[in-house]
């Protein structure tokens, strides 16, 4: 084990961590410590106040994981990744002040299902609390697409073209978005993006599409000494492009509904040479459907303004978010049920000042029940009594 540790391939990295040297070959593990202080642009995430790990954070680790592995066991370039069935099972929250781990893990799949890729992964992500409670955050598919391979399913020349060149139709239709306005209005509705991920730069739409302009951050400038591992496409650029999404609806959200969040993905299709240089602008197309439980169904494509060829950089499929429900954050932990013991709030008149007790019977705010005063008086009576006991050194036996 200690060999296996110290001869490893890769070093730590900012997401994904280290492979874990007790997993087995066939089904390889990695093991992370996420803490804001090392990952600062984690922070500029947060849903209803808390900071949650973005649903693009789990893509860009599957992508990891398994770019890894096709170096370990092969020679052949990677062309593309696609994933699907990606089910974000509850949210990952984490503590600014401390550290939350994190497991990965992945497995080969005996056969493959689809053409389009060359080898096929189920992958799992989980974190674990020191009282050893795990809980599993995010699973899917996440498969190779090797260079070479031909794929016809992925992107075409009018998906591409759509983008650059929006119908008559649909041109004289669209709206310009204040894009400052756009996101101080998700943040009132419950989802606050920091820097790192408000990366829209501008956006035209109609009431159920979104064409989008987006800038790769500068992530690195945020990091500990400047430094960041590289990523094949970064979570919070991934996560811009998502953005899109919300512009068609949020014309029909109020502050009283809660934030949509995404919970699936049918597929998803990410270039391995896609542009990370900061700065650089990506072109999105969204377009944004509602099925009849109330769940945003939409479809994304991504075009990298550098490439030379007419492929999407990204292409979504299938994106479901849904709308937390009773204004928690989902994954969030559920109140215990008590069933052997209740909390019950009371006065203390070991707590109580002077000033204290009169204000607690005298404002009708606080008012109690006359039972309960007569209960307070005698509680606070018995206290002073035995506080002045207390006090007393030594006792006369006379008068004992």
């Amino acid at each position: 084990m200690s060999k296996v540790y110290r001869e490893r391939k890769y070093p730590r990295t900012d997401l994904l961590g280290v492979s874990d040297p007790i997993s087995c070959p066939f089904e390889p593990r990695w093991r992370n410590f996420l803490r804001i202080s090392e990952i600062p642009w984690l922070g500029d995430h947060k849903i209803q106040s808390n900071i949650v790990y973005p649903a693009a954070g789990y893509i860009a680790m599957a992508i990891e994981a398994s770019s890894q592995l096709n170096e370990e066991g092969s020679s052949a370039k990677v062309a593309g990744y696609q994933l699907r069935d990606v089910s974000i099972q509850s949210a990952l929250v984490i503590n600014e002040a401390s550290a939350i781990e994190i497991m990965v893990s992945l497995k080969q799949c005996e056969s493959r299902q689809l053409d389009t890729v060359d080898r096929e992964y189920t992958f799992h992500i989980y974190s674990v609390t020191n009282e050893n409670r795990w809980t599993e955050h995010c699973k899917g598919i996440v498969g190779l697409q090797l260079e070479g391979h031909s794929d016809s399913s992925v992107s075409s020349f009018d998906t591409v073209e759509k983008i650059n060149n929006p119908s008559r139709a649909t041109a004289k239709n669209l709206s310009a978005l204040d894009i400052k306005k756009f996101y101080e209005n998700l943040e009132q509705v419950g989802l606050e993006y920091g820097p790192s991920f408000a990366n829209m730069a501008e956006a035209h739409f109609t009431a159920d599409t979104c064409f989008a302009v987006i800038t790769i951050p500068d992530t690195t400038a945020t990091m500990p000494m400047g430094f960041q591992h590289p990523f094949v496409i970064h979570p919070c650029t991934l996560d811009s492009t998502f953005h899109s999404i919300f512009v068609p609806i949020l014309a029909k959200m109020n502050q009283r509904e809660e934030p949509p969040v995404p919970v699936f993905i049918d597929q998803v299709y990410v270039s391995h040479g896609i542009n990370s240089a900061p700065g650089e602008k990506m072109d999105v197309q969204a377009s944004v459907t509602e099925d009849d439980g109330g769940d945003i169904i939409a479809s994304l494509t991504v075009l990298d303004r550098n490439s030379c060829n007419n492929r999407p950089a990204v292409s979504i499929v299938g994106l479901k978010c849904r709308r937390l429900a009773n204004g928690t954050t989902e994954g969030a932990v559920k109140p215990v049920e008590r069933i052997a013991y209740n909390l019950k709030w009371e006065a203390d008149p070991d707590l109580l000042t002077g000033e204290g007790l009169k204000r607690l019977l005298s404002e009708p705010a606080l008012a109690i029940s006359p039972a309960k005063e007569s209960d307070l008086y005698e509680g606070a009576a018995l206290y002073y009594v035995e506080e002045a006991l207390k006090s007393i050194d030594t006792i006369d036996p006379a008068i004992s």
